[in-house]
C-alpha cells in the first residue's frame, strides 16, 4: 500500500498538448474574452481540442495586437520628434529675421555728472 502512495507522488499532471503553456481557468478565458470578443460564459463552454485551438488563435491575435500598439507608439514617438525639430527651426529663422539690437550710444560711457572727474 506504501508503494502505491509513493508511485501517485511522483506522477504530475500532464501540461496542455500542441506546445501551450498550462495555463488553466480565469487567464484563458480571460484571453478568450478579451482578443477573440467572446462573453464570459462562452469562454468557460469550450473543451478539449476545441479549446487549444481558440487559445491559439486568441494568442496569435495577442501577438498583432502587441504588435500593432507597437508601431503605434513608435509612429507617435517619430511624430513628437519630427515636431519639435520644426519648432525648434522654426526658432531659428525667427531669430535670423530678427533685426540686429541696435546699439546704444550710452552704453559705453559712464553716467555724466553723477560721480566726480577723477583728478589729473
Amino acid at each position: 500500500m506504501t508503494e502505491k502512495i509513493a508511485n501517485k507522488k511522483k506522477t504530475t499532471k500532464k501540461p496542455r498538448t500542441n506546445g501551450l503553456d498550462p495555463r488553466r481557468g480565469y487567464e484563458d478565458n480571460w484571453e478568450m474574452v478579451t482578443f477573440l470578443g467572446f462573453s464570459w460564459e462562452e469562454a468557460k463552454s469550450y473543451k478539449g481540442q476545441e479549446r487549444i485551438f481558440l487559445l491559439e488563435k486568441a494568442e496569435e491575435n495577442k501577438i498583432q495586437f502587441l504588435k500593432r500598439q507597437k508601431q503605434e507608439e513608435e509612429q507617435r514617438m517619430a511624430q513628437e520628434r519630427q515636431m519639435a525639430a520644426m519648432q525648434q527651426q522654426m526658432q531659428q529663422q525667427q531669430m535670423q529675421q530678427m533685426p540686429p539690437p541696435q546699439q546704444n550710444p550710452y552704453a559705453q560711457q559712464p553716467p555724466q555728472g553723477i560721480f566726480p572727474s577723477p583728478p589729473q
